[in-house]
C-alpha cells in the first residue's frame, strides 16, 4: 500500500518507510479513532533526529532538511504526517496536541527509537506545540529539543494567531484550488521583501516568490489533498494547546539542551511567544532569524540548519551536565568567593523591582560593570545567585548583563578572548563602554562580528565634559550593520545619580547640572551621527526616585530631535529584538 503513495524525498536515503498502526499499538478498538501515520525513514546514522511539522502541512515541508541530514553518515532522520494531514490518516475530531504527542511516541516505540538519550527533537509552529507534550513525556530519550516559532498556549482566545494570519488561514481553510491558495500562502510565511527578492543560487534567475511558487504547487500536486475534518481538527488542537508554566520549567531542567527559535516578522506565531517561553525555560538559548518570517526552515535552510547542528553538537556535550555539576578547583574557588546578599540589600532590590514591574515593566536587566581585566578564576558572577534569592515575579523576565569598561590600559578586551567563552556565558547580554578613540574603533568593528562574544550594546560615556571619541560615521554603520545597538542611559537627562563605577573610571560626570547639560548635547549628537537607527533607550538607574515609566521615557526622547515613532522603537521595538537576537542563558 504504502508504494502507491507519492513522495518527494530522495528514495535513495530512504532506508524505510511505511504507515505505523497507532490504534493498534496503543491498544484502542474504537473503528472511529482508528488511525496510522506514514512515515519515511532516512539515513542510518547513531543519532536520530525527529522532524514534527506544524499546522496542515505534510511531512514533505521538511525537504531542506532531510536533503541535508541525511546525507551525514551519524545521522537517520525520521520524518511523519500528523494525524489528519498528507499520507496519515484522518480519525475523527478534534484533536488535542497532548493527543498527537501520544501518535508520535507510538511511532518512536514502534521504530525502536527507545533508548535514553538517543534522539533530537525538532518541532515547528504546532509542531513544536506537539514537541512540548512529547517532551514532557519521554525527555530521558531527548538529547536535544528544538522548538520553533510556537507557544506554550493558553486560553483559546489567547492562541489565535495575529489579524493577518488568521485572516489568512480561514481563507485558506475553504479553498480548493492551489492556485489561488499559494500567493496567500506565500504571503503568510515569508517577508515581503524577501519574498521578492532573487533567488539566491537558482540558475534561472527567478525571484523568491517563483521559485516558492513552483515548490509549493508541486507539494501540492504529490500530497493527498486534506480533508476539512482533518484540517479543522488540526486547527482545535493548536487552539486548545496549553503547556503550564511548571511543566515548560521541568521539560527545560530535563533535556541537555533546549533552543527556542523564531522569525522577527512572524504573521503566525507572534514573537512575544518565544520570550514567553523563556522566561520559564530559564536553560534555553534563543535564536532569532533577522527580517524572516513564519517558515523560518525555508526562508533560511543554511542558516536553520547550521543552528540545528551545532545544537545537536551542543546536546551531546551536555550530556554529563544532568548527573550535577562538575568538581574542580575553578568552581571551589568561585563558590568560596561568591558575594553574599544581606536582607537589607535583597528587600530594597526587591522594593526596586516591584516599582519597575508598577510601572510597566515586563524584562528586566540586572547589570554588573567591570573597570579590570576579566580572570574567569578569580572574578564572581553575582547576578546568579542574587536572581536565585529574590522573589518570583511571574511574566517578569529577567537577564543578566556584563558591562566591560575599555579605557587605554586594555589588554584584549579585557579578557574578551575565546579561551574565556565559557566564563562569559553566564551572561545573556555583553555590553562595552569605550573611553577612548582606540577603544571606540576595536567595539564597534570587532567585537560586533559574530563571534561567541558578540557585543550587543555599546553604551556611550555621555555625561562626560566631552565626548572621548569621534563618533565616525563609518564605525557607526558597521556597528549597527553588525547587529550591535548604540545605548542612551536616560539618568544622565535627570541629573540623577550613576553607577560608582562609571565615576572612578572616569567613564561618567557626578551628578548635577553640569552631568546634565552635558548628557544633553552629547545625546543629541549621538542621535545626529546615528540618524536615529540603532538606538536603544536603557535607566542606568541607581536611585529609586529617577525611575521613569516606559512612555515617559519615549516622550523624553524625543526631546533629542527624534520623531515619536522613533522615540517608541528605541523603547520598544528595538530593546525587543536585542533580546532575541541575544544567547539568553
Amino acid at each position: 500500500m504504502t508504494s502507491e503513495l507519492q513522495t518527494l524525498f530522495d528514495p535513495q536515503t530512504c532506508t524505510r518507510k511505511g504507515l505505523c498502526p497507532v490504534t493498534d499499538i496503543r491498544n484502542k478498538g474504537d473503528p472511529l479513532e482508528s488511525h496510522s501515520l506514514y512515515f519515511e525513514q532516512h539515513g542510518s546514522g547513531p543519532e536520530k533526529i525527529i522532524f514534527i511539522m506544524g499546522l496542515n502541512s505534510s511531512s514533505f515541508a521538511w525537504l531542506p532538511q532531510v536533503k541535508h541530514f541525511s546525507r551525514i553518515p551519524k545521522y537517520t532522520v525520521l520524518v511523519f504526517d500528523n494525524r489528519g494531514v498528507g499520507n496519515s490518516t484522518t480519525p475523527k475530531g478534534p484533536y488535542t496536541t497532548t493527543g498527537m504527542a501520544e501518535d508520535a511516541i507510538a511511532l518512536l516505540n514502534y521504530l525502536g527509537f527507545t533508548e535514553p538519550r538517543s534522539i533530537h527533537v525538532v518541532g515547528l509552529s504546532l509542531g513544536g506545540m506537539i514537541s512540548q507534550e512529547l517532551a514532557y513525556r519521554i525527555p530521558e530519550r531527548m538529547i536535544s529539543l528544538t522548538l520553533g516559532v510556537t507557544t506554550a498556549g493558553g486560553h483559546i482566545w489567547n492562541n489565535l494567531p495575529p489579524w493577518k494570519g488568521f485572516k489568512a488561514l480561514l481563507r485558506m481553510t475553504f479553498m480548493k484550488d492551489p492556485a489561488q491558495k499559494i500567493p496567500i500562502l506565500l504571503d503568510l510565511l515569508y517577508t515581503s521583501p524577501w519574498i521578492d527578492e532573487k533567488a539566491v543560487d537558482d540558475p534561472r534567475g527567478r525571484t523568491n516568490r517563483e521559485v516558492e511558487f513552483e515548490s509549493y504547487a508541486r507539494r501540492f500536486q504529490t500530497t493527498r489533498p486534506q480533508t476539512l475534518i482533518g484540517a479543522l481538527s488540526q486547527m482545535s488542537s493548536g487552539l486548545t494547546h496549553h503547556v503550564s508554566a511548571e511543566r515548560l520549567r521541568q521539560i527545560s531542567k530535563s533535556i541537555p539542551k533546549v533552543t527556542l527559535a523564531t522569525g522577527d516578522q512572524d504573521n503566525l506565531v507572534s514573537p512575544d511567544n518565544t520570550i514567553y517561553l523563556k522566561t520559564h525555560m530559564k536553560e534555553a538559548e534563543v535564536v532569532t532569524f533577522e527580517n524572516t518570517g513564519h517558515a523560518i526552515h525555508y526562508q533560511r535552510p543554511r542558516e536553520f540548519n547550521a543552528m540545528l547542528e551545532r545544537v545537536f553538537e551542543e546536546g551531546r556535550e551536555n550530556l554529563h551536565d544532568l548527573s550535577g555539576p562538575k568538581k574542580g578547583k575553578g568552581k571551589q574557588q568561585q563558590a568560596s568567593n561568591s558575594p553574599q546578599f544581606t536582607v537589607a540589600q535583597l528587600n530594597a532590590i526587591d522594593a526596586h523591582l516591584d516599582l519597575l514591574v508598577h510601572l510597566g515593566y515586563t524584562v528586566i536587566c540586572f547589570n554588573q560593570t567591570v573597570n579590570k581585566k576579566i580572570d574567569p578564576k578569580i572574578h564572581v558572577n553575582p547576578l546568579n545567585e542574587l536572581l536565585e534569592k529574590l522573589k518570583p515575579r511571574p511574566g517578569i523576565l529577567f537577564l543578566k548583563r556584563l558591562s566591560v569598561i575599555l579605557d587605554e590600559d586594555s589588554e584584549k578586551g579585557f579578557g574578551l578572548i575565546n579561551a574565556n567563552t565559557s566564563y562569559f556565558n553566564s551572561y545573556d547580554i555583553l555590553s562595552l563602554i569605550p573611553t577612548t578613540q582606540a577603544t571606540f574603533a576595536l567595539a564597534c568593528l570587532t567585537h560586533t562580528l559574530p563571534s561567541p562574544l558578540t557585543t550587543h550594546i555599546i553604551s556611550i560615556p555621555l555625561t562626560l565634559p566631552r565626548f572621548p571619541f569621534h563618533l565616525k560615521h563609518t564605525l557607526i554603520r558597521t556597528a549597527i550593520k553588525n547587529g550591535a545597538v548604540f545605548e542612551i542611559n536616560y539618568v544622565g537627562a535627570l541629573g540623577g545619580e550613576s553607577d560608582s563605577i562609571l565615576l572612578d573610571a572616569g567613564a561618567a560626570e557626578a551628578n548635577g547640572g553640569n552631568a546634565k547639560r552635558n548628557w544633553w548635547a552629547a545625546a543629541r549628537e549621538l542621535v545626529r551621527v546615528t540618524k536615529g537607527k540603532g538606538l536603544i533607550v536603557s535607566g542606568g538607574v541607581v536611585a529609586q526616585a529617577d525611575m521613569r515609566a516606559p512612555r515617559d521615557v519615549a516622550n523624553l526622547i524625543t526631546l533629542l530631535g527624534l520623531p515619536q515613532d522613533a522615540a517608541h522603537a528605541a523603547c520598544t521595538s528595538v530593546p525587543k529584538s536585542l533580546i532575541l537576537r541575544a544567547p539568553i542563558m
